[in-house]
């Protein structure tokens, strides 16, 4: 009888932790591609809109070119 009522307990605290696991990864500030943008469309974004010199973004260009 106590290994019935301690595996509900167990279960119970497994089923809490993916409860809230799966309720951060839903959550609209979780992924950096909020937009469903590709690296390189954030990369343009992020220059365009002056958080990177030229220089940032040329070297981060070519390292995306390298990868993929």
């Amino acid at each position: 009888m106590m290994v019935i009522i301690w595996l509900a307990i167990i279960a119970g605290v497994v089923f809490f932790i993916q409860y809230f696991y799966r309720q951060d990864m839903n959550h609209p500030g979780y992924r950096n591609d909020e937009r469903g943008e590709s690296a390189e469309e954030i990369l343009k974004r992020r220059y365009v809109s002056g958080e990177l010199s030229r220089e940032e973004y040329l070297s981060l260009s070519a390292d995306l070119k390298d990868l993929g």
